[in-house]
Formats: C-alpha cells, sequence, structure tokens
C-alpha cells in the first residue's frame, strides 16, 4: 500500500510568544497516529517543526476553512474533527456541495512535496 505522507494545513496564528517568523500548521497523521495535531515552526527554513498533540481553536478553525465547512461547526465539533481524516472531510464536504448546490471546492495538502488531494487519504 503507498504511504501518501503527511497531509498539512498551514494556518496563520495571533497568538503571542513566537516571533514574526513562527510558521503555523495542523497535520494529519503526523506524529499522532490518526488524528489532526499542530506543528509550529519558530524562525526560517532550516528550523525543526515542533509538534503538539491535539488542535487548539485556531487550528480547529484552519481544518474548517481549509475544508469550507466553517458553516456547519455544529456538525463537526472539535471533538469529532480531530479523528476525521483528510478524505472524510472532503466527502463530508462534497456532500455539502451535491446538498446545497455549492461550487466545487478543491482541497490539497500543503505539505512541500506531498500536494496530494484530500480525496486521496482515507
Amino acid at each position: 500500500m503507498e504511504t501518501l505522507g503527511t497531509y498539512s494545513i498551514d494556518y496563520c496564528s495571533k497568538k503571542a510568544g513566537h516571533d514574526s517568523y513562527a510558521q503555523f500548521a495542523v497535520d494529519w497523521d503526523w506524529k499522532q497516529k490518526d488524528q489532526w495535531a499542530r506543528s509550529i515552526r519558530d524562525g526560517g527554513g532550516g528550523t525543526p517543526w515542533v509538534n503538539y498533540p491535539g488542535l487548539d481553536e485556531e487550528a480547529y478553525c484552519a481544518i474548517l476553512e481549509h475544508f469550507e465547512l466553517r458553516d456547519w461547526a455544529g456538525e463537526f465539533p472539535i471533538e469529532k474533527i480531530i479523528y476525521m481524516s483528510p478524505g472524510q472531510l472532503a466527502r463530508a464536504r462534497r456532500e455539502k456541495e451535491t446538498q446545497l448546490n455549492l461550487q466545487r471546492k478543491e482541497m490539497v495538502s500543503h505539505a512541500v512535496g506531498n500536494q496530494v488531494p484530500a480525496e486521496s487519504y482515507a
């Protein structure tokens, strides 16, 4: 079975305590198996990413935004989202598109060298 790699969503954070070069991401199945977790990198290119288990409000909102499910946040609480794969979230978005005649949303990982569509994940 082919390994797809980490599905990553970059986002901006307003949290204090990080320099202006800090980067934020929420990743599926990177260090925490079968769940989303946050990653932060303070500084530029050579600085390693640091992983934090679980989701905070900003990471949760980044997932909802990426899959354009924010209007249905009540159906997708943080306790549910954390265990929904990119593929499951993409299918939920496709259902909303069909039900409500919405424009098709392209959902692709932001991971460098791994711009895989969300539908490719189980």
